[in-house]
């Protein structure tokens, strides 16, 4: 897949505009290189690049026609019969055995053979939250844990841990954030070495699967003076003494809350590479994660003006321009922002990961805010039947605002957006 580069984004490494070739005039009297001479062809010399598609790859296809058939067959009719449960549902994780496998590699006890890793995750979170958010939320930390072992782990670490995560055998959990909220480097959790083991202590919160996570991935401070540079990344197992978890009270059913680590000892050996590498793995998860929020956020808002357009068909409301202008924005919209996540997990996926971070971090703020507009006109195409649990409208309404804060808010985003176009620039050359 090789989508074209946004504006402020430089062009792929190794991709670059041919040497001049023999010159010939077309018929409208242009020059154009001399292998390409399709008569009234563009005067714009031709480009060595592969062809420019936005068509998903063919084993992606097949992973999206996959995971609509289970969420529609089985995510749907379990979490339905569920109900909205402030715990987890195992029976969405036992479903999500035969989805999650899809983004871990076979070494790992899954079943990815391709090298498009960020993009499937991104295929799948769109359709999951589209049809199925509870199991979205799920997947989401499973991924997230597991990318930062993949990220950072020796090959005995991801052996020994992410086979677990990769088929549902455990909960997974990715536990960055403390009261400085967006400020990583800031973090009062601290690891201390002490013989053979390393000492957890400090608390986290707004941690999803806290208290029920089998394996987690805990960001602590070994040398507080370093700031992001003396962050380092923890497996952390459930049962470990001191370990505990505290459920917060949100408008989305899902398990959030809060972690304690009192003395919390594990051994030397759970450090994720070296003292002070923590942020690193944490940058990296999170640029797969961003674009994949976008994805998710792309999921909401189809699923939103899926539900309008039924809506206003059985209700006639279409013969309305202002309904129809309405329409329009949303599908308009919502194509933009998946284009912006496939480029940025296209990028992640070719290991570019200079150009990925901004392209991550464009697409997650854009797509974010533009579901949230989506799903607030896809209220207000329904009128009261939008906030009506009737009908799912009133779920996006409650899911789509968290998309614009987690895995970094949109402030952040502009902040790395910002940071990359400042460092980048060069003087002005136009007229």
């Amino acid at each position: 897949m090789v989508p074209q580069q946004p504006s402020g984004l430089p062009a792929p490494q190794g991709h670059r505009v041919s040497d001049a070739a023999p010159a010939q005039r077309n018929r409208q009297g242009h020059q154009t290189p001399a292998d390409w001479r399709r008569p009234g062809a563009s005067p714009f010399p031709l480009r060595r690049n592969p062809p420019m598609d936005f068509k998903l790859p063919v084993e992606l296809q097949r992973l999206r026609e996959q995971i609509v058939d289970i969420a529609t067959t089985k995510m749907i009719p379990t979490a339905k019969a569920a109900g909205e449960m402030h715990g987890p549902n195992r029976d969405i994780q036992r479903i999500l055995a035969e989805v999650t496998p899809h983004i871990y590699p076979v070494e790992c006890g899954g079943r990815l053979e391709h090298r498009q890793r960020s993009l499937a995750i991104c295929v799948l979170r769109e359709e999951m939250s589209r049809l199925c958010p509870d199991a979205d939320h799920m997947f989401a930390q499973q991924g997230l844990c597991g990318t930062a072992i993949l990220f950072g782990g020796t090959d005995e670490q991801k052996r020994r841990f992410v086979p677990a995560i990769a088929n549902m055998d455990r909960l997974a959990s990715f536990a960055v954030t403390e009261e400085s909220g967006s400020d990583a480097g800031g973090l009062k959790t601290t690891a201390v070495a002490s013989g053979d083991q390393w000492v957890l202590n400090g608390s986290k919160r707004l941690i999803s699967h806290a208290g029920v996570a089998g394996t987690y991935v805990i960001f602590a401070s070994t040398d507080p003076s370093q700031r992001a540079k003396g962050v380092s990344a923890f497996v952390v197992e459930e049962g470990t003494p001191g370990l505990s978890g505290k459920l917060m009270n949100f408008m989305v059913p899902y398990v959030v809350g809060e972690l304690e680590l009192a003395d919390c000892h594990i051994p030397r050996d759970n450090i994720l590479g070296q003292p002070g590498e923590g942020f690193r793995w944490a940058m990296q998860t999170l640029d797969v994660f961003r674009a994949a929020v976008g994805a998710h956020s792309v999921g909401f808002a189809q699923g939103a003006l899926d539900l309008a357009l039924d809506y206003a068909q059985r209700r006639e409301l279409t013969k309305h321009q202002a309904i129809q202008a309405k329409l329009a924005e949303m599908a308009t919209e919502i194509q933009a922002a998946r284009l912006m996540v496939w480029q940025a997990a296209w990028l992640k996926d070719e290991g570019q990961d200079r150009q990925a971070s901004m392209a991550c971090a464009m697409a997650k703020m854009y797509a974010s805010e533009m579901a949230v507009r989506v799903v607030n006109k896809g209220v207000q195409i329904m009128g009261g039947d939008g906030l009506n649990t009737r009908y799912f409208m009133q779920r996006y309404y409650r899911e789509v605002r968290g998309t614009t804060i987690y895995e970094g808010t949109s402030e952040i985003q502009r902040y790395v957006i910002s940071r990359q176009l400042l460092r980048e620039a060069r003087p002005y050359e136009g007229p």
